[in-house]
């Protein structure tokens, strides 16, 4: 176990960062910095936090995914930091209000990744402004709330001009993505990845259908648009195989595990992944066959879920290598799927809910913090608030994870932009 997460640490990929969303980002939160130093006023350096967050929450597409999940976001935050403005001073109220908004904000991730996204980054914003205690910059809490909608609207701005994408690039984004997250997967089962869970690679095969059910009809060719749906077709049969060698190998000792195989089958979705996004320039080794070679040494039944996993591989990548059109009958249906916002809600409000137990400890977290800190009033005390519950996450080997980034540093960097201007004001 140990190793396993040693090796998780020591993971570095490149083929994940994103330009458009580094831009975003950078510019969001740079240009309000540099007009609070040059006007002297260090209160629209908030402007720059919500537009570095929202760029983090930004689903990128579709559009109207896109604008409906920054909205959320901004106007989270508003009410959010505008309540806390006044019962900063109070430290019972300020808890108990900590208590309740992250425990709805941490929930919202049973309405997908994005929404969970824009909710957690919310309540890290909310914590933020309970743990100010100079509040001279915002003489009230109108001040922060119309500054968290100017940081909102200037995101909402950034995304559809620098962060712009072509629904084209999109969907070959997403598709790639399923593929990546598959491959970490099967890693993951060795001990050679990140922490990964099955809500991880479900969610970038969510993502990767609504982005298709909603691009428009000339995004590309007919054979594109035939392959494309194919080949997330494949992806989901082969999460079922990937879930069931993960069952099968739970209870197996280290040596048993089947590690060519599963590298082998990763190293294969990682093609596919890369092909997708390079287009034209495809690999003809994706076209080679896996399943012959990869089971021949594996005990059953491991070896029959090993081979169904490796037919579903072979199967997309014969989808993208594939010169002529589809039959029309073998092409599955993509229905766009709607979400119950409330049922969903309603059906998670139960202990059994890994999502409402997870916003619990959050929000038991927090308002624990924000409580003790207050009493003893420890300058720049929402630090320690915003660690735990940074570190603190759905599953206990994520959990471990980065609580080890956060010892080293890895987190405190990637963070420190976002919050350094009310550290040092």
């Amino acid at each position: 176990m140990a190793k396993h997460h040693l090796n998780a640490l020591t993971v570095f990929n490149v083929k994940g960062w994103d330009l458009a969303r580094g831009l975003q980002a950078g510019i969001g939160y740079c240009v309000p910095l540099l007009l609070a130093e040059w006007f002297k006023l260090p209160q629209l350096s908030w402007i720059g936090i919500i537009a570095f967050f929202s760029a983090l929450t930004d689903p990128q597409w579709p559009p109207r995914s896109r604008f409906f999940t920054l909205i959320f976001f901004t106007l989270g935050s508003a009410l959010g930091s505008y309540i806390a403005v006044f019962l900063n001073p109070y430290p019972w109220p300020a808890a108990l209000f900590a208590f309740i908004f992250c425990t709805f904000a941490i929930l919202t991730r049973v309405w997908g990744s994005s929404a969970g996204a824009a909710g957690n980054l919310a309540a890290i914003i909310l914590l933020i402004a309970l743990g100010l205690s100079n509040q001279s910059y915002f003489h009230s809490g109108t001040a922060i709330a119309a500054l968290s909608l100017a940081g909102g609207l200037w995101a909402l701005v950034l995304a559809f001009t620098v962060g712009h994408k072509s629904s084209k690039g999109a969907i070959s984004t997403a598709l790639a993505n399923v593929f990546r997250a598959e491959a970490a997967f099967l890693r993951n089962i060795l001990g050679h990845s990140v922490p990964l869970q099955r809500g991880a690679v479900r969610d970038a095969i969510e993502r990767a259908r609504a982005v298709l059910v909603a691009a428009p009809p000339g995004w590309g060719t007919k054979l594109q648009t035939q392959r494309f749906t194919l080949m997330l077709s494949a992806a989901e049969r082969a999460m079922t195989a990937f879930l069931a060698i993960r069952h099968l190998l739970q209870e197996r000792k280290e040596e048993d595990l089947p590690s060519s195989a599963l590298n082998t089958m990763a190293e294969q979705l990682d093609a596919i992944a890369d092909a997708i996004m390079i287009g034209s320039n495809i690999d003809k080794n994706i076209s080679t066959p896996l399943g012959p070679a990869i089971a021949e040494e594996i005990a059953e039944p491991i070896a029959n879920a090993v081979r169904n996993g490796a037919a579903w591989i072979d199967a997309a990548g014969e989808y993208l290598v594939s010169t002529s059109p589809t039959d029309a009958s073998a092409i599955p249906e993509l229905g766009a799927s709607r979400t119950n916002y409330f049922g969903e809600l309603r059906n998670n409000l139960t202990f059994a809910s890994l999502s409402f137990r997870h916003a619990l400890r959050f929000a038991v977290t927090a308002a624990a913090l924000t409580l003790v800190t207050k009493l003893l009033q420890l300058d720049y005390g929402y630090w320690i608030t915003l660690t735990a519950v940074i570190v603190l996450q759905a599953y206990p080997s994520a959990t471990w994870q980065r609580a080890a980034q956060r010892v080293g540093g890895e987190h405190r960097r990637r963070h420190y932009c976002s919050c350094r201007t009310f550290c040092v004001a």
